[in-house]
């Protein structure tokens, strides 16, 4: 996440919050980013590098089913050339909402897929370190050995086989 993507997401959260649209502007940046995903034209509009602000918008205006304020939004980050950044601000926004609830979001990357003990095993020890209600986003990672890397904002906890691996070469080498 970059931190333009954090200011513009929390501007964005605080007018939301205040208007009480926190949802619709969820909605809205979550259908914006599925565009930008799934709709060849829709991304190729966004992201030219030549095409105006203004432009784009009259172009994309007709296919923006999203409430005005995410629209105005929108373009806002297509007059400030800021239109890569809309998924980092959505996941951003997103976050800003759970913290508001009390919700950590939380990033575990490993070797395969996490069952259901894993997954407890995982809560149950970020409970441990005060995070006593989290959303786990996991990843598969295939250059990981074994273990996981857990990542809390800009904290990273690398419980990989990997760094234990290196751990163990690091303290050999010191005693030799």
């Amino acid at each position: 996440m970059t931190s333009s993507a954090d200011r513009y997401a929390g501007v964005l959260f605080e007018v939301a919050r205040d208007r009480e649209m926190m949802d619709a502007v969820s909605d809205g940046l979550d259908y914006l980013v599925s565009l930008l995903r799934e709709v060849e034209e829709f991304r190729s509009i966004w992201l030219h590098p030549v095409l105006g602000a203004q432009l784009k918008m009259e172009i994309l205006d007709p296919v923006l089913e999203v409430d005005p304020l995410v629209r105005d939004f929108a373009a806002l980050l297509a007059d400030r050339g800021r239109e890569k950044h809309l998924e980092d601000i959505r996941d951003a926004y997103s976050d800003l909402r759970l913290q508001g609830r009390g919700i950590t979001r939380v990033e575990v990357h490993s070797a395969a897929e996490l069952d259901a003990e894993d997954r407890e095993d995982i809560e149950r020890a970020l409970a441990g370190l005060g995070y006593d209600e989290v959303v786990v986003d996991e990843h598969r990672d295939p250059s990981l050995l074994g273990g996981v890397m857990v990542r809390i904002g800009d904290m990273k906890i690398d419980g990989s086989l990997r760094r234990r691996l290196q751990h163990v070469e690091e303290t050999l080498s010191r005693e030799v």
